[in-house]
């Protein structure tokens, strides 16, 4: 899971050889898990904007990503997206839906709402702003907020969910960085 991989990487200092962190912050307090993490990537901004807004081929992102595409039967005003992941902590695996609302507020800046009543999580909000840092290179501030609405081991859920966070963290963001470069380069799409 997207916010499994980010904790893992942000709560151990991990960067990769082609992306780099730059700096990284996990925090959990009761059920809330929040994620913000500074990243810069060898991908032009619109190769990253339009990996992040193919919502069909959005599980390309993560091993664990079951399903991703958009919701038939959504509002008329809105991109909405669904997303079934397969997780475990320690051996207690499942599946989770997560069902987001897509917004695109300013050409560098893309926001994830959770849609509670269609998704396993009470709420949920994530953040890509991407900023150009030269040809083929950019910045990414990701900031990604999550309240479930299933129970996680007290005593040990929430080290596990930070550690895998991370772990699946760097693996997307050299899925991404490979990906947004690749197929998703700009005037390739």
């Amino acid at each position: 899971m997207r916010l499994l991989l980010l904790l893992y990487l942000a709560f151990y200092g991990i960067s990769s050889s082609a992306g780099e962190i730059k700096s990284a912050n996990v925090e959990h307090k009761g059920k809330d898990y929040r994620l913000d993490l500074v990243m810069e990537i060898e991908a032009g901004r619109e190769g990253i904007v339009a990996l992040l807004m193919d919502h069909e081929n959005f599980k390309q992102l993560s091993e664990v990503m079951l399903e991703s595409g958009l919701v038939d039967d959504a509002p008329e005003d809105k991109t909405r997206r669904r997303l079934v992941v397969k997780t475990c902590i320690v051996f207690f695996c499942f599946k989770v839906v997560m069902v987001e609302d897509i917004e695109r507020p300013f050409d560098d800046r893309l926001l994830a709402i959770m849609v509670p009543e269609q998704s396993d999580f009470k709420y949920g909000r994530t953040e890509w702003q991407i900023e150009p840092l030269g040809p083929g290179r950019s910045e990414i501030n990701y900031s990604f907020h999550l309240r479930p609405d299933f129970w996680i081991p007290p005593a040990i859920g929430p080290f596990f969910i930070k550690r895998k966070m991370v772990r699946e963290a760097k693996e997307s963001i050299l899925k991404m960085e490979s990906l947004a470069a690749g197929a998703y380069s700009e005037g390739t799409r």
